[in-house]
């Protein structure tokens, strides 16, 4: 009787040691990070080739941006940066938000904070960002962060 009391025990312990570090796999999040160079209206993720990896749920943005060059004849007056998640096989959006107008330095980059998409997606890897402003205002653009979910 003692003997199987300690098999079932033992059997026991063993079962919460898997369970408690397989965990972490079985809910561990897609996440790709982005870089971007814009200097003119549309960095499309699509045309550049760069695509993300994202389990199914909800996709979440993070990142920074700041202005590195202006364009001689404009304004240094930058427009907010718009982003967008797309799917490639279908071109469905699962939403898009603007952000902060991008700072001027690099030192101090504007920051983006985590921002949900509206829509959840699927999964997979075939999702890429469209991120772009309202019109060419001649200010260049770098930027860089995170999708995940």
């Amino acid at each position: 009787m003692k003997n199987k009391l300690r098999k079932v025990v033992m059997g026991f312990f063993v079962l919460a040691f898997i369970s408690v570090f397989s965990l972490p796999l079985l809910v561990e999040a897609a996440s790709t990070s982005y870089s971007f160079k814009m200097d003119n209206r549309v960095v499309d993720g699509s045309v550049t080739g760069k695509y993300h990896k994202l389990s199914s749920g909800n996709a979440y943005l993070t990142g920074s941006q700041y202005v590195y060059s202006t364009d001689s004849g404009y304004a240094k007056n930058p427009l907010s940066i718009g982003y967008e998640l797309r799917n490639k096989t279908t071109r469905n959006s699962f939403g898009s938000f603007f952000k902060a107008v991008p700072s001027r330095s690099s030192a101090y980059p504007t920051k983006i904070s985590k921002t949900k998409f509206s829509k959840s997606v699927g999964g997979g890897t075939n999702y890429y960002l469209i991120i772009w402003k309202g019109s060419n205002d001649g200010n260049n653009v770098k930027g860089s962060g995170t999708v995940s979910n």
